[in-house]
């Protein structure tokens, strides 16, 4: 499980979200190179009360996501994969 603290103030929330989503994804693609799966889930339950109290999450503190970490029984084939630039739009400029 990876845990958050919630700053108060907006902007700076938003940014230690986004690095700790970084951290995960970067978490994940390491875990891969070393053979290892993982899988990071958002299920609703993060928000229970209960489920909460159970794992010891604090108020002032956010669930970013459970990790299922393990050795995959078997590799799924390397699919196709979108250009990355037929997924983007990229502005040059901005215009105020």
């Amino acid at each position: 499980m990876v845990v958050m603290k919630e700053d108060p103030r907006q902007k700076q929330w938003e940014e230690d979200f986004a690095c700790v989503c970084c951290l995960i994804q970067n978490f994940q693609l390491a875990a891969w190179e070393a053979g290892v799966g993982v899988v990071w889930k958002t299920n609703p339950f993060i928000h229970s009360p209960s489920f909460r109290e159970t794992v010891d999450v604090k108020p002032g503190e956010k669930i970013v996501g459970l990790l299922h970490i393990g050795y995959p029984e078997q590799v799924p084939p390397v699919r196709l994969r979108t250009d990355a630039r037929e997924k983007l739009t990229i502005k040059e400029t901005i215009q105020g």
